[in-house]
């Protein structure tokens, strides 16, 4: 369905992803907390914590009722914030959250835990679910920041100074966003995704839309993410597939894929 370039990758596959996907896990070691927050196991769910009261006000409900959860949380913070990592249930895999103009998944289990800058999220954990959690924040970063300012948060730092200077970038600063402006454009996201270990440093994640209005197939496209230090970064090919080397890759036109995880 699909062609991958992939610029690093090992002979050997990542046993462990694949068997965490497969069995549905989650699982992760952060234990990054935010304040006011113990860093212990919660079987209370996350909406009924004083914490998430205090935290959060009203949501935004996504038209297409066939997508569930239908919720876009909004925090006091429009860039948002970082959720306990206590595995508090949630109601999904993932709670979504507006930060800007985007609607992004959090964990309570996976991360995000900490910000890298101004509205870019890191601190993923080393799991399929950690790895589609941060291709999917990384992917969308336009919705929340300019351009110029995310790209060395998105890239590699080992990549940096090969990447940055081959990029055609946009230096025009996103406009000041309106407290409307996610509720106004719509909120878009995919109903499942799938992870393939690439490597024992590389997850190749896709993303599957359910049809917009008047089509009968949905859109699927996969980005391709790299474990480097102590998170995961986009690698050079899916940086270059968002446009930034004169073309960019676009969605292609998909049924719904089986066996694919629901977001």
């Amino acid at each position: 369905m699909k062609t991958r370039h992939y610029l690093a990758a090992t002979a050997a596959v990542l046993t462990l992803a694949v068997g965490a996907l497969a069995c549905g896990s989650h699982t992760s070691d952060t234990t990054a907390t935010v304040p006011g927050q113990p860093p212990l196991r919660s079987s209370t769910a996350l909406k009924d914590t004083d914490w998430f009261k205090k935290t959060f006000g009203t949501p935004l409900l996504a038209a297409n009722t066939a997508l569930q959860p239908r919720a876009v949380e909004q925090a006091t913070d429009i860039n948002g914030t970082v959720l306990p990592q206590n595995s508090a249930p949630l109601d999904g895999p993932a709670m979504w959250q507006r930060v800007q103009c985007e609607a992004l998944p959090f964990s309570t289990t996976d991360g995000p835990t900490k910000l890298r800058a101004n509205t870019i999220y890191g601190g993923f954990a080393r799991t399929p679910f950690g790895a589609a959690l941060a291709a999917y924040h990384l992917r969308n970063f336009g919705g929340t920041a300019t351009e110029r300012q995310a790209l060395p948060s998105i890239i590699a730092p080992a990549d940096h100074d090969r990447v940055v200077p081959v990029l055609k970038v946009d230096q025009t600063d996103i406009p000041t966003r309106k407290s409307n402006c996610l509720a106004t454009n719509g909120i878009r996201r995919p109903a499942r995704y799938h992870t393939e270990a690439v490597s024992d440093t590389v997850i190749d994640v896709s993303f599957w839309y359910l049809p917009e209005s008047g089509k009968q197939r949905g859109s699927a496209f996969d980005v391709t993410v790299v474990w480097s230090g102590d998170d995961w970064y986009l690698t050079e090919q899916s940086i270059l597939d968002m446009g930034y080397s004169g073309h960019q890759k676009t969605p292609t036109d998909a049924d719904e894929p089986a066996g694919w995880a629901r977001w």
